[in-house]
């Protein structure tokens, strides 16, 4: 089990950044996060003001003319 009962909450503009090896569960989380996966069992709740932005591992897609905030944030 990576994680049991979880709660916290950021102040407004927060960023928050997820560390660990490989294996962990790092992309997992952040796929269920975005509704791309569902978990096994329990909930994942983002609150109504959250937005989420992240480069995915995959970038064969990204703009080389870019800079990674461009590229994030869609200009």
């Amino acid at each position: 089990m990576l994680i049991d009962d979880l709660s916290f909450s950021l102040p407004k503009e927060a960023i928050l950044s997820i560390i660990g090896p490989n294996g962990a569960g790092k992309s997992t989380l952040f796929c269920m996060m975005s509704d791309q996966e569902q978990p096994d069992s329990g909930s994942i709740v983002l609150g109504d003001t959250v937005k989420l932005a992240s480069v995915d591992q995959f970038c064969y897609s990204m703009d080389n003319a870019k800079t990674v905030w461009e590229e994030v944030s869609g200009g």
